[in-house]
């Protein structure tokens, strides 16, 4: 695995990336197309930033931050803090859209004390708050 350095240093050689805002839009192997909204700077591709100690990274396709780790070979090790509970949760999510009643996926959903609806409302900005605090977050996103 590379060092979060020499990662950034090879994006500033590679024709497929871009510098976007505070960091680079970079494709990765497990993205999903089409999923893209109007006006996303990314386009196609992940976010990654430079947080110093360690790698943020996102992609509106639903990619979570451990696969797009692996695509782009960087060690999980240095991603943000809250990378594993992003990626939990947005497999989660995934597996409940391809089967709402999925044995193992309510099992894990039980076990965190969270239920099918809650993990449907979780965000990745809720990575570290209590459930009580996901449904408040949803309630002022559309009061606003």
């Amino acid at each position: 695995m590379r060092t979060i350095g020499a990662f950034f240093t090879s994006l500033a050689t590679r024709p497929d990336t871009e510098q976007v805002s505070i960091g680079w839009a970079v494709p990765h192997r497990s993205h999903r197309p089409g999923l893209v909204r109007e006006g996303n700077r990314c386009r196609e591709r992940a976010f990654v930033v430079d947080a110093g100690s360690f790698i943020y990274v996102s992609c509106h396709c639903g990619a979570t931050p451990h696969e797009i780790a692996d695509d782009l070979e960087i060690g999980r090790d240095i991603l943000h803090p809250y990378a594993a509970e992003q990626s939990l949760m947005l497999t989660l999510q995934r597996r409940l859209r391809e089967d709402f009643g999925d044995p193992a996926t309510l099992e894990l959903l039980r076990l965190k004390g969270i239920t099918v609806a809650q993990a449907m409302l979780w965000k990745m900005s809720h990575a570290g708050l209590p459930p009580a605090e996901w449904a408040q977050d949803s309630e002022a996103s559309r009061a606003a």
